[in-house]
């Protein structure tokens, strides 16, 4: 029981870490001309772990793969194309897919 609650404590520190992480230097780096809320990362951050997203490079790919998309349902379908074409298995993959075209879709709308 200790050890779970252990582990339970450590994963949820190492949460802790990435959101600020995210919060402070992964995406003011990237988004130096837009002004995104603390809120909104939190949000978008809490998003990508309910669609399943565990390790820490798939969960920054689609916290900025939302900024991009300003949160629109276009996430779910992505999501959805690349595990069809790549697998659920690779989710890492998946969520650098959705990234980049979340990335052109913005960048053509722009």
């Amino acid at each position: 029981a200790y050890d779970e609650f252990l582990q339970g404590f450590l994963t949820e520190r190492g949460k802790h870490r990435l959101l600020k992480k995210l919060q402070t230097e992964i995406i003011p780096a990237e988004f130096t001309d837009i002004t995104i809320l603390h809120t909104d990362i939190v949000h978008y951050f809490e998003q990508a772990l309910q669609f399943g997203f565990k390790h820490d490079s798939a969960i920054i790919h689609l916290v900025k793969a939302q900024i991009y998309l300003k949160n629109d349902r276009t996430l779910q379908q992505l999501i959805a194309q690349a595990n069809e074409e790549i697998g659920e298995h690779f989710p890492i993959i998946v969520a650098q897919t959705v990234y980049e075209q979340a990335k052109r879709i913005f960048k053509k709308e722009k």
